[in-house]
C-alpha cells in the first residue's frame, strides 16, 4: 500500500469515529482562566561569558489568559496565551537597544483532548502544544526527563516554570486512581537539530497515600526528519597502549528517570501540618545510557539527583529552620563541601523575629499570616563540563566544551561545581499569591544579540546565587 493510500485510509477510518462520537448531544461551554504577575530580583554572584558579575537586576512582568472549551463530553480544546515584558540580560551603554524593554506575546497552550472514560479508568488523548510537569512536588531543580539533553549532558531550570513544553502526541491512560501512564511523541521545538521527534514513557503509583513512585523513559531524536541534521560525528582517542579507539556521536539518547515522595502527614492525626508539609521527594536521571569515546566515557557523569523535604509551614518550625541554616552556614564556614548559601546574623535575627511575630499574629487574630510552602531541594551532579549548549546551537555539534586543564586564575573550576541548591517560599491568599526563591541552580538568561548571548547557565561556580520575588494574581 503506498503512503498516500495509507493517509487516506488513516484519515477516513478517523472521520468514521469522530462522526460516531458527534452523533451525542454536545454542550458547548466556555471557560476563561488566566494571571498576572510581576517579578523581580537579582544575580548576587553569577558569570556571564565565563567571567564573574555581580549585583544583576532582574525585572518581568507577565499575563496569561487561557481558554477551555467543551465541544463535547468525550473532546476539550485548550488555547492559552501569554505576553511578557522582558530585560535582555547583557546591558551594554554602547548599545542602547540592550537599554529597553521588549515584549513579546507566544503560545503557551494548543491542544484538543479526546476522553473516553470507564468507571475505574480513563483515557486522554492530546494533540497540539501543551507543558507537562510530571514530579508534582518538584518546585525548581529536578523534571530532569524533558528540561535536559543527552548529548552534551545539559539541564535547564526557570524561576516558578519547574515544567517543560511540548509539541506533539501526549496519551495518558488512568487506572483505579492509582496508576498513571504518559506515552508522548514530542517535536523538538528548542534548538538544533529542529523538529526531530522523541518518543517518551512515563508512569506512576500511589501506595496509600504515603509512597508516591515514578519511572520514565525518553528517546531524545527517536525519530530525525531532517538525515543531513543528524550526522554521526567521529571522535577519536589514544588509550594507555598507544592504541586508537574511534567512535562516532550523535544526538540521539536514551534518558531515564526515577523519582520518589514519602508523605508521612497519614500516620498523624493532628491539623498541625498543612497539605504539603514533611513530604521527602527525590528525583535521579541518567542523561544518556551509553558511553561515547573520550568525552562521554564515565556514565555516572551524566546522572544528577536531586532530593527535596516540604519544611513544615507553622511559623516556628519554618523560620526556625531558615534561622538554623543562618547560624549553620555561619559557623561552619558553609553547609557542606561545595554548597555555598548566604548567610548572616542579621538575617538569622530577622527569620527568628519574623516566626515569633507571625506567630503572635495567628493567635491573636485567629488568621494564618505563616507560609503555605517552605521547600528545600539539594542537586548533585559530576559533570567535568559547563552545563551549556553553545556547541549545539552555534556550530551544530553534540560535543562538550572541555574546560582547561590546570584552571586559569579567576575562571570557574568545573570539578568544583557539583551542588546546586534552591529554597522556594509562597503565600496564597484567595487569588493573589506571592512566591520567592533563592538558589544556586541552571538558569540561563537571554540576551537581545546573538553575539552577547551565553549558553552557559548563569550560576555557574560554588559561590553564585540570585535571588526573585513574584506577585501573582490569578482569575
Amino acid at each position: 500500500m503506498t503512503t498516500l493510500c495509507k493517509v487516506v485510509v488513516s484519515l477516513a477510518t478517523a472521520l468514521v469515529v469522530l462522526q460516531a462520537f458527534a452523533g451525542e448531544k454536545s454542550a458547548e461551554r466556555v471557560d476563561i482562566s488566566g494571571h498576572v504577575a510581576l517579578q523581580a530580583g537579582q544575580v548576587v554572584f553569577g558569570h556571564f561569558q565565563g567571567e564573574a558579575i555581580d549585583h544583576r537586576w532582574r525585572e518581568s512582568a507577565f499575563a496569561n489568559i487561557a481558554a477551555s472549551v467543551e465541544m463535547a463530553q468525550w473532546l476539550h480544546v485548550f488555547f492559552a496565551i501569554e505576553g511578557e515584558m522582558w530585560f535582555p540580560f547583557y546591558q551594554d551603554g554602547s548599545k542602547p537597544l540592550t537599554q529597553r524593554a521588549y515584549y513579546l506575546a507566544y503560545l503557551d497552550r494548543a491542544e484538543g483532548v479526546f476522553s473516553l472514560e470507564w468507571p475505574r479508568a480513563r483515557l486522554d488523548i492530546g494533540i497540539g502544544y501543551d507543558s507537562l510537569k510530571y514530579n508534582p512536588e518538584s518546585r525548581n531543580l529536578g523534571e530532569y526527563l524533558f528540561r535536559s539533553d543527552p548529548y552534551p549532558p545539559y539541564v535547564l531550570t526557570s524561576f516558578d516554570r519547574p515544567y517543560a513544553h511540548l509539541l506533539g502526541l501526549h496519551v495518558k491512560s488512568t487506572l483505579f486512581g492509582l496508576l498513571n501512564q504518559h506515552v508522548l511523541v514530542s517535536s523538538s521545538t528548542d534548538h538544533f537539530p529542529l523538529f526531530d521527534f522523541a518518543i517518551s514513557w512515563l508512569a506512576d503509583i500511589t501506595a496509600a497515600g504515603v509512597l508516591h513512585l515514578g519511572v520514565g523513559v525518553s528517546i531524545d531524536h527517536a525519530i530525525p526528519v531532517d538525515d543531513s541534521a543528524s550526522n554521526d560525528f567521529p571522535v577519536q582517542v589514544v588509550d594507555a597502549n598507544n592504541d586508537t579507539l574511534r567512535d562516532t556521536l550523535t544526538f540521539r539518547g536514551t534518558k531515564l528517570m526515577a523519582r520518589a515522595c514519602f508523605d508521612p502527614k497519614p500516620f498523624f492525626s493532628t491539623d498541625f501540618f498543612k497539605d504539603e508539609d514533611l513530604k521527602l521527594y527525590t528525583e535521579l536521571a541518567v542523561l544518556g545510557v551509553r558511553n561515547y569515546a573520550k568525552y562521554y566515557d564515565t556514565l555516572w557523569q551524566r546522572i544528577p539527583l536531586m532530593v527535596g523535604l516540604n519544611v513544615p509551614a507553622h511559623p516556628f518550625v519554618s523560620y526556625g529552620f531558615l534561622t538554623g541554616l543562618q547560624i549553620w552556614d555561619l559557623a561552619a564556614g558553609r553547609l557542606w563541601e561545595g554548597v555555598d548559601i548566604p548567610s548572616n546574623w542579621v538575617a538569622a535575627v530577622v527569620f527568628s523575629g519574623t516566626g515569633a511575630l507571625t506567630w503572635a499574629l495567628n493567635r491573636i487574630t485567629g488568621l494564618d499570616f505563616g507560609l503555605d510552602i517552605v521547600s528545600a531541594e539539594v542537586e548533585w551532579w559530576a559533570s567535568p563540563y559547563p552545563n551549556t549548549i553553545k556547541h549545539v546551537a552555534k556550530y551544530n555539534q553534540p560535543y562538550p566544551i572541555v574546560p582547561p586543564d590546570p584552571v586559569p586564575e579567576g575562571k570557574v573550576d568545573y570539578g568544583k561545581d557539583n551542588w546546586k541548591w534552591s529554597l522556594y517560599l509562597r503565600k496564597d491568599i484567595s487569588r493573589f499569591s506571592l512566591i520567592g526563591q533563592v538558589a544556586n541552580d541552571h538558569t540561563r538568561y537571554r540576551s537581545l544579540d546573538e553575539d552577547d548571548e551565553d549558553y552557559e547557565q548563569t550560576m555557574a561556580a560554588a559561590g553564585d546565587w540570585y535571588y526573585m520575588l513574584k506577585l501573582k494574581f490569578s482569575f
